[in-house]
């Protein structure tokens, strides 16, 4: 049993390195040239070419350039094949993104979330949400494979849970993953925000190539993602990117997991927002007195208006940096 397991792993692992092989070769690529690029055997590169064929996934492309002998039969995936969709659920956002199997992003939808309403109030505006990033795209859910969804919180991946997340209460145990295919019935992963940030990097952006890397997310959360050996580490509690909750001040302000002085709690856009409104109430001179959206500023607010040369928002980003925090008993190091 042990053995077959191992087996169905190394074939799946090897699918998806030629997929993914294919789908970074622009011009394509023949068999023989993707089982020596991959260190595998040609057989067993035809064996799971036969079967994307099969399936509609890759597509063959005519001959290729001659190396001796007959020339090569290039392939490469067929991007319309099917559709993707992506789903971020932040703490204070919702947005859907659709792709084609290259990774093209063909509609995107985006509005402001309170993930604090909890997650049947929530995940009824992803669905909505979903529908109209389709309907942007000019495609249907029939076309979907299959289904991502991120979140700010230490995510049980094979449950498809999040687990005791500090800013997403009454979302603790919730059956995410089970609610979205309940809805769709297509394939849906979740995983932690952070996490699958780290992977887009490592797959399209500056991590390319890369066996190790660590991604840092800053937004009303902070968390880090983190890829070692070329896999996705998220630790035993799924929770070894959660280092918005490392204490950096003993003295500092309340966080949402219920210690005191947490990076998150320093530096998250929550905290900045909050004493950005301090800042307000308190009279001081700023561009964000006169905000419109009820005059509560946000994190993105502070930045712009820092931009912008407003000194009351350059020195709130300024507190923010770990370097200006003083622990007790060390010297006051912003001088």
């Amino acid at each position: 049993m042990e053995e077959q397991a191992a087996d169905i792993f190394v074939r799946n692992s090897n699918k998806a390195a030629i997929i993914e092989r294919l789908r970074q070769a622009k011009a394509g690529l023949s068999r023989a040239e993707l089982a020596e690029t991959l260190n595998v055997s040609r057989s067993t590169v035809s064996v799971i070419v036969n079967d994307l064929l099969a399936r509609g996934l890759v597509l063959e492309q005519g001959a290729g350039t001659s190396r001796g002998g007959r020339r090569p039969i290039v392939l490469q995936i067929n991007r319309d094949a099917g559709r993707v969709v992506g789903i971020d659920i932040g703490a204070s956002h919702l947005s859907a993104v659709v792709a084609d199997l290259d990774g093209v992003v063909l509609g995107e939808m985006h509005e402001p979330l309170h993930i604090e309403t909890g997650p049947d109030e929530c995940l009824e505006r992803v669905f909505v949400l979903v529908e109209a990033a389709l309907s942007v795209a000019g495609s249907h859910m029939q076309q979907v494979l299959a289904i991502s969804v991120g979140v700010p919180g230490p995510v049980v991946a094979k449950l498809g849970i999040v687990s005791a997340p500090p800013i997403m209460p009454g979302w603790d145990s919730f059956p995410i993953r089970q609610r979205i295919e309940a809805r769709w019935h297509k394939p849906t992963a979740l995983d932690n925000d952070a996490d699958l940030g780290a992977l887009g990097e490592w797959t399209f952006g500056v991590g390319r190539g890369e066996m190790n890397l660590a991604y840092i997310k800053v937004g009303t959360g902070i968390g880090c993602g983190l890829i070692l050996n070329g896999q996705i580490y998220r630790g035993v509690l799924g929770t070894a990117g959660e280092i918005g909750h490392v204490t950096i001040s003993e003295s500092g302000p309340p966080c949402t997991c219920g210690n005191y002085g947490c990076l998150e709690a320093m530096a998250g856009g929550r905290a900045i927002a909050q004493r950005a409104l301090l800042a307000v109430k308190a009279g001081q001179r700023t561009q964000l007195a006169r905000l419109d959206h009820a005059g509560e500023p946000t994190a993105r607010d502070v930045a712009l208006a820092a931009q912008n040369g407003d000194l009351v928002s350059q020195q709130l980003l300024a507190d923010a940096w770990p370097a200006y925090w003083q622990r007790p008993g060390q010297p006051d190091q912003s001088t």
